[in-house]
């Protein structure tokens, strides 16, 4: 499927790329060393002075407990952190 097809197949272009994912997964007293992610980035558009786009992700560990281990990774953009010539 190509992109053209991904858009055509969309009800609103005006919606299109503006979806929000969370996957959460919950394991009790198993242990896990580690995480594979591909965050992908395709000339990302911002118009407007305010506004933004980003992608990321959370590794957490003690989530509800009293310590909290957390790793974050993604990007981001903004006009407003921008200096444009």
């Amino acid at each position: 499927m190509t992109e053209e097809d991904v858009v055509l197949r969309e009800s609103s272009n005006k919606k299109y790329g503006m979806k929000k994912m969370l996957y959460l997964m919950w394991k009790g007293k198993n242990k896990y060393y580690g995480t594979k992610v591909t965050i992908n980035v395709w000339e990302p558009k911002i118009q407007q002075q305010y506004e933004f786009t980003f992608s990321q992700i959370w590794l957490l560990s003690d989530l509800f407990r009293k310590y909290l281990n957390n790793i974050e990774a993604g990007w981001q953009i903004s006009r407003i952190y921008m200096v444009i010539n």
